[in-house]
């Protein structure tokens, strides 16, 4: 055989043998492109509610004073008074947390008007309930609301 017949043999096999590649991976896709065709995508929202195991009631107030330490007093007062309150509502002692008061001095403010304000002073409390007694909070929110 000449040269030109084993270089024109080795080619045709190599064409042969590429289109027979390509022919294989071709319907492969094929057969997957329609198995995805088979299936279905869902897509949206779902809602599923659960019962709580904790609940965290944050309670907040203010006061406002000229004087500070009777500032002081009175958020004194009113922590007995809300204390008092959740725990007769059945709320444990325990799952009372105070933060400290935010006390605030308008006078030390410069910017704003001009014209004095009618308390000096003024104070953010918060108390915070966590627990996991969820009915017992359940019914102090009910009764705070309803007093």
């Amino acid at each position: 055989m000449s040269t030109g017949r084993v270089s024109a043999l080795i080619l045709g096999i190599s064409v042969f043998l590429g289109l027979s590649c390509l022919g294989y991976l071709l319907a492969n896709a094929a057969i997957e492109y329609k198995q995805y065709e088979r299936s279905v995508t869902v897509k949206g929202l779902s809602e599923r509610e659960y019962q709580a195991d904790v609940v965290i009631w944050p309670i907040q107030f203010s006061a406002a004073d000229n004087d500070l330490k009777a500032l002081y007093g009175t958020i004194e007062n009113n922590i007995d008074s809300i204390r008092e309150f959740l725990e007769k509502g059945g709320i444990a002692a325990e799952d009372i947390s105070l933060m400290s008061p935010d006390i605030t001095d308008k006078s030390a403010n410069n910017y704003g008007s001009s014209s004095r304000p009618e308390f000096r002073y003024t104070a953010l409390q918060t108390i915070t309930i966590y627990s996991s007694h969820i009915e017992a909070v359940r019914s102090v929110i009910s009764n705070s609301r309803n007093n």
